[in-house]
């Protein structure tokens, strides 16, 4: 799954729950993770951008971090959306 895919996912799932009026715990949770990643992914000045593609280049666990953390994320909110389809 491509970065893009697991941000939307993240979203679409962060919504449906919302949009449920229930674990509002988790969906700030989820809002959070979207907003470091949109505060990561769209930098306000360009030095920013050469500055975090640089420290992933030198750093790549940074982003592998990031990534598992959205995984969890997406996994959470699918056992409370759909947990009869967790196995």
């Amino acid at each position: 799954m491509e970065d893009y895919e697991y941000l939307w996912l993240l979203r679409d799932l962060t919504d449906k729950l919302e949009s449920k009026k229930s674990h509002l715990r988790i969906v700030r949770e989820s809002k959070r993770l979207l907003e470091r990643c949109k505060k990561l992914t769209i930098p306000k000045e360009r030095n920013l951008e050469v500055d975090l593609i640089k420290e992933w280049i030198e750093d790549p666990t940074k982003l592998y971090s990031l990534r598992k953390t959205i995984a969890s994320q997406i996994e959470k909110l699918n056992s409370i959306i759909s947990p009869q389809k967790q196995k």
